[in-house]
C-alpha cells in the first residue's frame, strides 16, 4: 500500500538509507534541519527543531503538500552527538535537552493536534551503531523521548493516532530497514519493535507498560 510520508532525519546515516529504500515505493516528502547542508534543497521542507512555530509549519505544510499527510517517520539518533559524562557541562545539558528532547516534544505535539482532525501514523526509529552503554545525559533524553511515545501508545483518547517505535543497536542498517519494512503492515495497533533482540542489560527497556 502506497503511503504519503514525511521523513525527518534523512541527513543521518540511517535516514539516508531509509530515504533510498522507500522513495520509489511511497510518496515521500523530506523535512531537514535548518542547520543541515541539505536545508537548501528544493524538495525539502526546512525545519528548525527547537522552534515550536517551525514544527507547526512543518506539519501543516506537509499535510498541505501530500494532501493528506498519512505518516510521519522520525529518525532519532542522538547517540554520537552528545558528549561523555566527564563533559557534563551546563551548556551540554541545555543543548541536549533543547535539541534532543524539547525539539521532539514540539514536533509530537503538532502531530497530536493534527490527529484530532484526521488519522495519522507516527513511526520513530531509535538507532545506534554502537554497543557502548549510554552516558547519563544521553540516557536521560533518550529514555525521555522513548517513554513519551510509549505512553502515547496506550492512551485511548488519541483515537486517530497510531504510534510505532523501532529500536536497534546494530550496525546492520539494511537488515534493520528490512525488518521495519517487513513489519509495516503487521500490527493494526500501536506497538514497539526491537531489532535484534537486546544483548546487554542496559538495552532491555521495560516495554508495554501503561503509565495511566
Amino acid at each position: 500500500m502506497k503511503r504519503s510520508i514525511i521523513l525527518l532525519g534523512s541527513e543521518s546515516y540511517l535516514g539516508a538509507h531509509i530515504r533510498e529504500r522507500v522513495q520509489h515505493e511511497h510518496e515521500l516528502l523530506i523535512g531537514v534541519n535548518g542547520l543541515s547542508a541539505d536545508a537548501h534543497k528544493d524538495s525539502a521542507i526546512v525545519w528548525l527543531p527547537t522552534s515550536p512555530l517551525s514544527s507547526k509549519k512543518l506539519v501543516l505544510e506537509a499535510d498541505r503538500l501530500l494532501n493528506p499527510l498519512q505518516e510521519v517517520w522520525v529518525v532519532y539518533s542522538p547517540w554520537m552527538e552528545i558528549g561523555h559524562a566527564e563533559e557534563l557541562r551546563i551548556t551540554s545539558i541545555e543543548e541536549a535537552i533543547n535539541n534532543f528532547f524539547k525539539a521532539y516534544l514540539f514536533l509530537f505535539r503538532e502531530i497530536l493536534l493534527l490527529s484530532e482532525e484526521k488519522e495519522i501514523t507516527l513511526r520513530t526509529f531509535f538507532w545506534s551503531d554502537t554497543q557502548s552503554p549510554p552516558t547519563p545525559l544521553l540516557a536521560a533524553v533518550y529514555e525521555g523521548v522513548a517513554s513519551f511515545l510509549e505512553n502515547l501508545m496506550y492512551r485511548r483518547n488519541f483515537k486517530n493516532l497510531k504510534v510505532f517505535g523501532y529500536e536497534s543497536f546494530s550496525d546492520k542498517v539494511d537488515d534493520f530497514i528490512d525488518f521495519v519494512l517487513k513489519n509495516l503492515n503487521q500490527s493494526p495497533k500501536s506497538r514497539w519493535y526491537r531489532f535484534p533482540e537486546p544483548l546487554f542489560p542496559w538495552q532491555k527497556r521495560r516495554r508495554k507498560r501503561s503509565l495511566l
